[in-house]
């Protein structure tokens, strides 16, 4: 199976037809249960051991998948109302946005202390160098890292 064919989400399925396609009322079918590839699902395990973010879900969405991520109960990420992450695989790199919706402190002469909501998306390309070490294990530190220098700019930081 292609490694860019639609995953199994809440509205749509790829199934297997079984039986004669001339007479539609004895075809059985048999609905596949299609996961992201390895590397992705590598790559969401340490996102949710490493940060404390858990998968909400996953859908289809224009030639990418997008996860649904839940935020962990830190004051470090206060500001994360919502996070999106549109993933795809684009030969053998990684192709990620981080699609935030943040809460931000707005402090304008006029009104001073205001809460707003921003909208920011950041896109990220990991390489087989980014998430491979000696051949073809795992790269965790790498991936480690690649998410938190996205984490670091939506991080809120401490005026003590």
């Amino acid at each position: 199976m292609a490694q860019d064919c639609f995953i199994t989400d809440k509205k749509s399925s790829l199934y297997l037809l079984c039986g004669h396609k001339e007479s539609a009322q004895i075809v059985g079918n048999l609905q596949l249960e299609i996961k992201p590839v390895k590397i992705i699902s590598d790559y969401l395990q340490i996102f949710t051991d490493m940060f404390r973010f858990k998968v909400k879900g996953y859908k289809n969405k224009k030639n990418t998948i997008e996860i649904e991520m839940t935020k962990p109960d830190m004051k470090e990420f206060t500001s994360i109302q919502q996070l999106k992450l549109l993933m795809k695989l684009n030969q053998q790199n990684i192709e990620i946005k981080y699609c935030f919706k943040l809460k931000k402190m707005s402090f304008d002469k006029s009104n001073p202390l205001k809460a707003e909501d921003v909208t920011l998306e950041l896109p990220q390309t990991l390489t087989p160098a980014n998430y491979k070490i000696y051949g073809e294990a795992l790269n965790q530190a790498g991936i480690t890292k690649c998410i938190d220098e996205i984490l670091a700019q939506v991080r809120v930081k401490s005026f003590v």
